[in-house]
């Protein structure tokens, strides 16, 4: 990804069936590291919509929520953090 964004590739191309940008696309699968890549491009558009009327910035806002209820998730499974009688 890095390595189109350096030779120009447009941040906020969009995809012709559900005119997702990769932001979004990103966003949906939890790449976060794509996510934090494409937040320092210049001019990237996080207002943007796609066919569902959902903007990069929901996306992302999603993507948090979902990684916070993973993490959460793991602690209640893991034994070293159950309550004591």
């Amino acid at each position: 990804m890095a390595r189109f964004l350096a030779a120009g590739a447009d941040a906020n191309a969009r995809t012709t069936i559900g005119r997702e940008t990769a932001a979004h696309i990103a966003a949906r699968l939890g790449e976060v590291p794509v996510i934090q890549l494409l937040l320092t491009v210049p001019g990237i558009d996080l207002s943007v919509a796609d066919s569902r009327w959902s903007t990069v910035r929901q996306e992302i806002q999603d993507m948090i929520q979902r990684k916070r209820q993973e993490y959460q998730d793991a602690r209640i499974r893991d034994p070293r953090f159950t309550m004591l009688d």
